[in-house]
């Protein structure tokens, strides 16, 4: 999953490369939403619907189900670390037979954004506005349309 604060496509093209390089079968990327356009709400499902593809299509294209990862950066990694906690969790919605899906073996986050509302405080490079919007123009905001990443309990494995 790309990064660029849900807004634009950090393509990642030099990293996909190299990890293909190691053996890695990179099988599908999933696409940005057009820029300017923030995509939290529409992004969590369009990745569901490119997980179930490639678990549905793994067999075929030489992979194997049961070792599906996933591997995201910013942004990316908040949806790759979203995804995977649904799919554990049973509470991914819009995906026919989404029980069936194989939990990741798997979860690869470079610098994710875990906590939106801490980031929409971030001033930086504009990094609130990536996460949360402009308010006049995006009134929810990413704070209230992502759903929970669930991953707190990963400070309990110290």
């Amino acid at each position: 999953m790309h990064g660029g604060g849900w807004t634009t496509d950090a393509q990642m093209q030099a990293t996909l490369r190299d990890l293909a390089q190691r053996g890695w079968l990179v099988v599908r990327r999933v696409p940005a939403g057009l820029p300017g356009h923030p995509t939290w709400q529409e992004a969590p499902r369009s990745l569901a619907r490119s997980y179930a593809w490639v678990a549905r299509h793994a067999g075929t294209l030489g992979g194997d189900p049961r070792r599906i990862s996933v591997f995201g950066d910013s942004a990316g990694g908040d949806l790759a670390v979203n995804l995977a906690d649904r799919i554990a969790a049973g509470t991914l919605d819009g995906i026919d037979d989404a029980a069936a899906l194989p939990v990741p073996r798997a979860v690869v986050a470079l610098y994710p954004t875990v906590d939106v509302a801490a980031v929409q405080r971030v001033r930086a490079l504009g990094a609130g506005k990536a996460a949360g919007g402009v308010r006049r123009r995006h009134p929810r905001g990413a704070s209230r349309a992502l759903p929970d990443p669930g991953c707190a309990h990963l400070g309990d494995a110290r």
